[in-house]
């Protein structure tokens, strides 16, 4: 009945894809400023919390993955509450609470009726000040990620991208493995992640926002026992600005499969680079969206290739990247990267014309406002605009920002980006032999 009755809360909670989107801040508990979007519609709030520098370039050696294992506990128990009682007390509520971890951040993601918003918080307080942690959860949890870990390295997807961070990133965290090892998660204790939580998990590195039926009032509320929960630190946790290295190989990990999975990067641009909008037609015109990109016309319709190949802008705290991926038919890998390359020399040397500038432009300007379909999508687009300090109003503003681009400077942007030397090919496959 409860999972009927928050698909539900779901759809209802849809805001209209066109619809302007206000942006208000309030200052809550210790001054910390959280971001948020109300529309009282239905009686839905969603809340995205994010802890910056607590993702997975934390992990030390020996013991990586333990920001992905710490998130997966942050729901097994917390406080008086066994993992079932705090399971029990979520459903109870009709509450959504999960935890993930990416090479930045961990994130949190909080759905409640308003009704039951305080009362979330006051969980997730629990969840992150008193993490139960019990050695049987613990336990269990270690034997679902090992699982799931073989499950991965039978894939030739996760290998090739574990082949391209090894080598992208060479002695630095972003090469660390997001889930760890098998090895690794069996070295991890109660205490690492306890210890995890208190260091990463603070008032210093925490970004907030929220959407739906919320207003300052509320999250004041809200919010108070979460931070008070949290303990802090002088500043962010630091990731040290990296350059992708590999440019011009092409890494091959022989692998009995029926297809070859080949992932390509190359360096890009930061967010907070003036040519980032430049970056965004740019990219959609090679690799975006739908059957109308170099990539899909180059490798897919001319050549058949491929059944799907796409682009996109991989932006993190220490790097930017312009990265894209594709599976073929072990005999065909040589050819499609060949075809592969053969796009991005075009684009670079000839560039795009003024129709696909303006096809790609309409795409891109359209794009967010679609995806702005629900409180979710709402909250998580404020917590974005705060992670790369976009403004208040950048929502407003984002128009002008993308039609203040010109072909030129995409022409000019593909110039520098695209040139096939650049690029590092990790292909993870099977052979040419019958």
């Amino acid at each position: 009945m409860r999972n009927k009755f928050v698909a539900a809360l779901i759809v209802l909670a849809a805001v209209p894809a066109h619809a302007k989107i206000d942006v208000d801040t309030v200052r809550v508990a210790h001054g910390v400023r959280a971001w948020y979007s109300a529309s009282p519609t239905v009686p839905v709030v969603d809340i995205e919390i994010s802890f910056e520098g607590a993702g997975y370039a934390s992990d030390p050696a020996g013991k990586e993955g333990r920001a992905a294992l710490a998130a997966s506990m942050l729901t097994e128990g917390a406080g008086s509450y066994d993992a079932l009682a705090f399971q029990q007390a979520l459903e109870d509520g009709a509450i959504e609470l999960s935890a993930s971890s990416s090479a930045d951040r961990m994130t949190i993601h909080v759905r409640a009726l308003r009704e039951q918003a305080m009362y979330a918080g006051e969980l997730l307080a629990l969840a992150l000040k008193e993490p139960r942690i019990a050695k049987e959860d613990l336990a269990r949890v270690k034997a679902q990620t090992t699982t799931m870990l073989a499950r991965f390295n039978e894939s030739a997807g996760y290998r090739s991208g574990r082949l391209m961070a090894q080598h992208a990133f060479p002695n630095h965290p972003y090469a660390n493995p997001p889930y760890g090892t098998a090895d690794s998660i069996g070295n991890l204790s109660a205490d690492d992640l306890r210890g995890f939580l208190s260091t990463y998990a603070t008032r210093s590195n925490v970004k907030i926002a929220a959407a739906g039926d919320v207003d300052s009032g509320l999250l004041d509320d809200m919010l108070d026992p979460l931070l008070e929960a949290l303990g802090e630190n002088e500043s962010e946790p630091y990731i040290a600005p990296v350059r992708m290295q590999g440019a011009g190989e092409q890494l091959r990990e022989t692998m009995p499969v029926p297809q070859t999975v080949v992932q390509f990067a190359a360096p890009g641009i930061a967010r907070s680079d003036k040519r980032f909008y430049a970056a965004s037609i740019l990219n959609h015109a090679l690799g975006g969206d739908g059957l109308i990109a170099r990539l899909a016309r180059g490798v897919r319709q001319d050549k058949g290739l491929v059944y799907s190949i796409g682009s996109t802008l991989d932006i993190r705290r220490g790097a930017a990247l312009i990265t894209g991926s594709f599976a073929t038919r072990n005999a065909s890998a040589a050819e499609a990267i060949a075809a592969v390359k053969s796009v991005l020399s075009d684009m670079q040397q000839r560039g795009l014309t003024m129709q696909e500038c303006e096809d790609a432009r309409t795409y891109v300007l359209g794009s967010q406002m679609l995806r702005l379909d629900s409180s979710e999508d709402v909250a998580s687009t404020l917590l974005s605009m705060q992670i790369y300090g976009l403004g208040e109003d950048y929502l407003d503003k984002r128009e002008d920002y993308i039609n203040g681009v010109s072909c030129d400077d995409v022409n000019a942007l593909a110039r520098e980006l695209l040139d096939p030397s650049r690029f590092l090919f990790a292909t993870v496959g099977g052979t040419d032999a019958p």
